[in-house]
């Protein structure tokens, strides 16, 4: 476990939290977030997210503060608060992903060229 849990008044989840669409390998093995940002996640994930929700009435100053954080009222002042804002941040943009195959545009663009390349009016003088 992280030291700094102890130092917080936010409840922590009745289960472990997850976001299995997202990552599906878990917080830790998706190499967005830190071994901490993984483990206040996870422990605390589910509170913070009820917070956020307005499904949980706040029992500490600390998660009333977390509730303006998540509503965007104030900045954030502990790991917990900046791990769940780069949760939300990285959870509501979509992942770019990169292959090395081009597209069917590219594909498309590519046949295009070769077709009009063949069918072209070409003249030839010998």
């Amino acid at each position: 476990m992280v030291l700094f849990m102890n130092n917080t008044n936010i409840r922590p989840g009745k289960v472990l939290f997850s976001e299995l669409k997202r990552f599906p390998y878990g917080f830790k093995k998706s190499g967005d977030f830190s071994i901490a940002e993984a483990e206040v996640l996870s422990i605390y994930g589910q509170t913070l997210h009820l917070l956020a929700m307005d499904t949980l009435e706040p029992e500490s100053t600390e998660e009333a503060h977390f509730i303006l954080v998540a509503k965007g009222l104030t900045p954030p002042d502990t790991t917990v608060e900046r791990s769940w804002l780069k949760f939300i941040q990285l959870t509501s943009t979509k992942k770019n992903f990169f292959t090395l195959h081009s597209s069917n545009f590219n594909l498309a663009a590519t046949n295009e060229d070769h077709n009009e390349f063949i069918n072209g009016d070409l003249e030839f003088e010998a």
